[in-house]
């Protein structure tokens, strides 16, 4: 070797050498004093599922977040995909926390039969309501905003976020769902058997669900966010869907599964506030902060300010439920009987509301009007109805029943 070329390798290696040594440092240097936002704080808490076991949930917190902080923090729902952990999913959130001030709550979540793969019975899509009271229980010196809860959630995680926005509107202020299954029987069937995952999958929805789509269509429905289309369509939630044209686990998403959902809610309400994001992914690569999730927060925090959960409800509604009780804005509807089918709620501007179910409901509408008495009309009937502690409380036929406040 000449003297030259071992000049230039020596130079070569000291650069290399003052690259690995001063370059953080310099990085750090251009970023400012502050550098890169902190890893937010991780705390694992405990709760009682619906059925009354106890479950985990991983939760993180602004690094800057001290004890006794007066401010209000908002708080993520995120629900796992299937096969995922919730100290998984906690992990894709990076640094995002710390640096936009929110917390991100994790649930394990719990089926009906399923500790882990939900899939969105009804009592997984009922704790994640509770969320925010079940964080300042497990940690009290923790403030949460409660007007701005939101859902985030990759693959099944992105399914139970939109049921839980189109189950309870006046708890959530909106909702992002990741290469979510709109259609859970569709999903069922699509699923690529040749693959052993593919069987194993089929055989875990088969015994959560109760049976196959042909043999329980009603428990497939009701974990699929399409069949609550109408209740995305008018609840005033917005909501985000991001969908792969490339994905082989939750696959045709745009004829079947979130575009579809996305057109039905648009098809229903042209001026509903739901937006979609088509990406070449594979399944769930988008959910991390490099690609999705900082369009997410600025989708919850659009302008830099925060959405807030709606305090009344829109003008025209629509509640579709399988769940024996509801409740939302001061409404209460309990079904009283055994459920094979959905009940709905209509409130229009003009028209009063509607009640259709086939079993009896017990329903209690709020009265806001300064007086002692309302005037009441059911069906074609008119009574006088005195109103008690500012409600009023009515049993329904199963039968479509027309109901005005006077």
């Amino acid at each position: 070797m000449s003297v030259r070329r071992a000049w230039r390798l020596a130079i070569v290696v000291a650069c290399l050498a003052a690259i690995a040594a001063f370059g953080p440092w310099l990085v750090a240097s251009a970023l400012g004093q502050r550098g890169l936002p902190s890893r937010p704080n991780r705390h694992v808490i405990t709760y009682t599922a619906w059925n009354g076991r106890g479950r985990t949930a991983v939760l993180l917190l602004p690094a800057w977040y001290k004890r006794g902080s007066a401010r209000g923090l908002p708080l993520v729902i995120s629900p796992h995909g299937r096969g995922m952990s919730p100290a998984f999913v906690a992990s894709r959130w990076g640094r995002l926390p710390t640096r936009d001030g929110f917390a991100v709550v994790c649930p394990a979540g719990e089926g009906e039969r399923l500790a882990d793969d939900s899939w969105g019975a009804p009592g997984q899509i009922s704790d994640l309501a509770r969320m925010p009271a079940i964080v300042q229980h497990a940690l009290p010196w923790i403030h949460i905003d409660r007007r701005r809860v939101y859902a985030v959630g990759p693959s099944m995680g992105g399914q139970e976020a939109l049921l839980l926005a189109a189950q309870y509107p006046d708890r959530i202020a909106a909702a992002v769902s990741i290469d979510g299954v709109a259609d859970l029987a569709t999903h069922f069937r699509e699923m690529p058997r040749p693959k052993r995952s593919g069987r194993r999958v089929l055989r875990a929805m088969d015994v959560e669900c109760g049976g196959t789509p042909a043999q329980q269509p009603f428990s497939y429905a009701l974990r699929s966010p399409l069949c609550y289309a109408e209740n995305l369509a008018f609840d005033g939630v917005p909501v985000e869907l991001w969908w792969s044209r490339r994905d082989q686990v939750v696959v045709d998403q745009g004829a079947r599964q979130s575009g579809l959902l996305y057109r039905t809610i648009r098809h229903l309400n042209p001026t509903a506030p739901v937006r979609e994001v088509v990406t070449d992914y594979r399944h769930c690569a988008a959910f991390c902060p490099g690609v999705a999730l900082r369009q997410v927060v600025a989708f919850l925090r659009p302008h830099g300010r925060w959405r807030n959960v709606q305090a009344a409800p829109p003008p025209s509604w629509c509640l579709r439920s399988g769940f024996t009780h509801a409740t939302l804005w001061g409404y209460s509807f309990r079904a009283q009987g055994v459920l094979h089918s959905f009940w709905e709620v209509r409130n229009r501007a003009t028209g009063g509301m509607t009640v259709q179910a086939a079993v009896p409901m017990v329903v209690t509408l709020p009265y806001y009007g300064k007086g002692h008495f309302a005037r009441l009309v059911v069906g074609a009937r008119t009574a006088r109805v005195t109103v008690h502690h500012g409600f009023i409380r009515l049993a329904l036929l199963a039968r479509e029943t027309r109901l005005v406040v006077r």
